[in-house]
């Protein structure tokens, strides 16, 4: 499937949200600059296209974006869209990690992902052999769209992109190539840079307002207990309240985390008169200056923010 660009012409890419942005933009680099769907601070489920936007989102050469099921105001535009110009990551299911979701309230044990990359880059897709049973949930409502929060899925986007890129615009393929390997070794140079930052923070138990973290929370072997709320427009009941409380008190949970996109006031309530600390986790970098860079910065950003309240 190829798309045909105007002569001469950089491809026309636009991106849904900051972090997926951020990756193609290390792909693209030299030959054009992809567009942002999503400002910082918006949510993508409850977000709205501008007129603007949604013109160029018809008429873009390709159009990225994760699932409609997670960027919902998506969902009707890109009806009207050819799907030779549609890469919806959540469908690339032998690429990417992909997880099921988790209910709220207090999380069953669960075994960490192993085997990650060496650390290498390479022009082959990142094993997911660990997850083939996941790959028989064929509905996106029933799995994490938060895809890249894990290092691994994010060298898998990059290829994805490199991928599609080389077929729309085949003169500048070997650009594309090049670019990839060089994003897939700055993220494994990376990790490293992660993991100091998280220090010993990964058998400190902590709750999350809701389930957005456990690519990032699994790759890094970290210790989230469960999470307030199933979704962020819902409200939690009584019993999941005094249910984490009772789960905050037994485990000596020693940080709740809140998101900027979201203000969930029923936080106050859960951990009024006990010892814990709040903290904040941007899984969007909604505070980051767009561009190349702010992949990097948002997963320094996540482990700064984990460090400093579990200790």
């Amino acid at each position: 499937m190829t798309v045909p660009l105007r002569l001469n012409a950089a491809p026309e890419v636009v991106v849904s949200i900051a972090p997926v942005h951020s990756l193609a933009s290390m792909v693209l680099e030299g030959v054009g600059e992809p567009k942002l769907i999503l400002p910082g601070g918006q949510s993508p489920h409850t977000f709205a296209l501008t007129p603007s936007m949604a013109r160029k989102v018809l008429d873009a050469d390709l159009v990225v974006y994760v699932s409609d099921n997670y960027e919902t105001g998506l969902r009707k535009m890109i009806e009207n869209v050819g799907s030779e110009q549609l890469l919806e990551l959540m469908e690339a299911r032998d690429q990417l990690n992909v997880l099921p979701l988790r209910q709220g309230g207090a999380w069953e044990d669960h075994d960490h992902i192993e085997g990650h990359e060496s650390g290498h880059a390479s022009e082959d897709y990142v094993s997911t052999d660990n997850l083939d049973d996941h790959r028989e949930h064929s509905d996106d409502r029933l799995m994490d769209p938060h895809i890249w929060l894990s290092p691994d899925n994010a060298k898998n986007i990059v290829l994805l992109l490199r991928d599609r890129l080389s077929l729309i615009d085949p003169m500048n393929s070997q650009r594309y190539f090049s670019n990839a390997n060089a994003a897939i070794e700055k993220i494994s140079v990376h990790i490293e840079t992660v993991r100091h930052k998280l220090g010993d923070s990964s058998h400190k138990p902590y709750l999350v307002f809701h389930d957005a973290f456990q690519y990032f929370e699994l790759y890094f072997d970290l210790h989230a207990l469960g999470s307030v709320t199933l979704g962020p427009e819902l409200k939690p009941g009584a019993r999941r309240i005094s249910d984490l409380r009772q789960l905050i008190k037994e485990e000596g949970v020693l940080c709740i985390f809140n998101e900027p996109q979201f203000a969930p006031r029923m936080l106050s309530n859960l951990v009024e008169g006990l010892e814990i600390a709040r903290g904040r986790l941007d899984p969007l970098g909604a505070e980051i200056e767009v561009g190349a860079e702010l992949w990097f910065k948002l997963t320094i950003n996540l482990a700064e923010s984990l460090n400093s309240c579990l200790h």
